[in-house]
């Protein structure tokens, strides 16, 4: 594929980034059940406090490799 606007066109990920993801993904649902568990924390608090914190992660890993070098 043709890179006509001189943007770094990233690598696939590999295995060991696939599994370090998985990784974080699995972290980050134990921590919540914890949180829903333990601590009696309503499961809908839970699932817009997450909405509202993934929502700008996110916008920034989508716009990691933004181009806008003019």
């Amino acid at each position: 594929m043709k890179n006509y606007h001189r943007q770094n066109i990233p690598a696939a990920t590999g295995p060991s980034q696939t599994m370090k993801w998985v990784g974080i993904f699995i972290i980050v649902g134990a921590i919540l059940l914890i949180a829903i568990s333990v601590f009696n924390i309503p499961v809908y608090t839970v699932v817009t406090g997450a909405l509202l914190l993934a929502c700008p992660l996110i916008h920034m890993a989508m716009m990691r490799n933004g181009g806008h070098k003019h």
